[in-house]
């Protein structure tokens, strides 16, 4: 009775589940795992969420608690806002107060409270190992470069608009700005394109791979990586004395934040609530510049590379404000 789309949908969730289940080395003949919501408790049982994953889902009837994440909520965000809404306990979680932000109030309308979750790090992988006085006193800007096409993105912002305007704006000038700042930006549709790409030479099971299953899983069995992540991340963050990775137009930083930080590197972002509400302050543990500008993005970063006194400072608290506030 499925058609083949929900057939391909369900097959990709079951691959995907016990992916999961592998990657994350958990036992499941040790850990419960439940595949109907009535068997849960919901005077004791909270359910997280991600709200780009969740248009399948249906909780309307449950009454417990459910936390809905809005990481990368660009993704079908008008399923996730009627997701929401019919939720008896709903609540809604991100790395910023995305209240201010025009997108969230055009499709969250009414919305008034957000619980802030700062992301953290990964102690054991990221660190610093190079002292600031040996680094190139350039900006390391990574992240990649994506033009979303979810419908709601799009009947917002219009087809080409990039979902961190910033990335490629650096990405376009990047020749021009080779003194101050060093760009590993690579446009993720070209990525995609490449892996998903059918050759002749390939087989019956590797085409059907190709069109059918999602590109994450394609990359693991393929033992593909991204252009981005074709460098060791940890070492460039030890080899420059500054980093951004330029946020998202919808409200969100980018999960780089931290890593750079606590691998030595003075940390550039936009001057923003999402770091000033938690305890970013411009000139003191970061390096703030208007969004969107350029041309002051660079003036603040040739500033600071005649300046190294105070850009190690920075770096110094920020390394330790990092540390100290954001561990898991």
């Amino acid at each position: 009775s499925y058609s083949e789309e929900s057939k391909i949908y369900y097959i990709n969730i079951f691959f995907e589940f016990w992916i999961w289940i592998l990657l994350n080395r958990i036992n499941p003949l040790r850990c419960r795992v439940y595949f109907d919501v009535k068997k849960l408790d919901p005077k004791n049982d909270i359910i997280f969420s991600f709200g780009f994953t969740s248009d399948q889902s249906d909780l309307s009837k449950y009454n417990g608690i459910v936390l809905v994440h809005l990481s990368h909520y660009q993704h079908h965000t008008e399923e996730i806002v009627h997701y929401f809404k019919n939720l008896k306990y709903g609540l809604l979680i991100a790395e910023n107060d995305l209240t201010r932000n025009a997108y969230f109030r055009h499709y969250f309308n009414g919305a008034k409270n957000i619980y802030h979750l700062p992301l953290t790090f990964y102690p054991g992988r990221f660190k610093k190992t190079i002292e600031f006085n040996q680094r190139i006193n350039r900006c390391f800007a990574s992240g990649a470069m994506s033009v979303p096409s979810d419908h709601s993105y799009v009947a917002y912002y219009g087809k080409e608009a990039a979902l961190n305007p910033m990335r490629e704006t650096i990405y376009k000038n990047k020749e021009a700005l080779k003194g101050v700042i060093e760009a590993y930006i690579y446009p993720h549709g070209e990525a995609l394109s490449e892996l998903k790409t059918v050759k002749p030479s390939d087989g019956f099971c590797m085409k059907w791979a190709k069109k059918h299953l999602p590109p994450w899983f394609l990359k693991i069995i393929f033992n593909y990586e991204f252009p981005y992540f074709r460098f060791d991340i940890v070492e460039k963050y030890n080899q420059y004395t500054m980093f951004l990775s330029p946020e998202e137009q919808t409200g969100l930083p980018s999960m780089k934040l931290l890593e750079g930080m606590v691998c030595g590197a003075a940390f550039v972002g936009i001057d923003d609530p999402m770091y000033t509400n938690i305890g970013f302050r411009a000139g003191v543990n970061f390096i703030a510049y208007r969004e969107n500008d350029l041309e002051d993005l660079k003036n603040k970063l040739i500033y600071y590379q005649h300046h190294t006194g105070e850009l190690e400072k920075i770096a110094q608290k920020g390394h330790r404000f990092a540390i100290e506030q954001f561990s898991s």
